[in-house]
């Protein structure tokens, strides 16, 4: 279970859905998903799209993330990717965030 409105996963069953800290203190925005827990298996599938060229991972990142968001992705007016800064762009020839959101914008018009 992870929290409602960061998506920071609780550590234990929690009783509510909202964590302490966004209780505490709002982020600033309604609703964060996240397609993945980040562990080792995640951190691997990230540095080999980020440093390994593998484009190839960018659709499977895209469907885990329109697995657990398709609602959410539903009701968005546009997807926007971060931008990469131009020395990184420079180096790796494709900004991953934008490889991600292309892939889920067209996995998302499939349903």
């Amino acid at each position: 279970m992870a929290c409602r409105q960061c998506a920071l996963p609780f550590d234990h069953d929690a009783g509510s859905t909202i964590c302490g800290q966004c209780m505490a203190e709002s982020p600033g925005f309604d609703q964060a998903v996240s397609g993945l827990i980040y562990n080792d298996t995640a951190k691997s599938l990230i540095l080999a799209l980020k440093y390994g060229d593998r484009l190839d991972i960018a659709p499977v990142l895209a469907g885990l993330m329109l697995s657990r968001s398709r609602n959410l992705i539903r009701e968005a007016d546009v997807i926007i990717p971060l931008p990469l800064h131009p020395k990184r762009f420079f180096r790796r020839r494709f900004n991953q965030s934008a490889e991600i959101a292309r892939h889920l914008i067209h996995l998302a018009g499939e349903d």
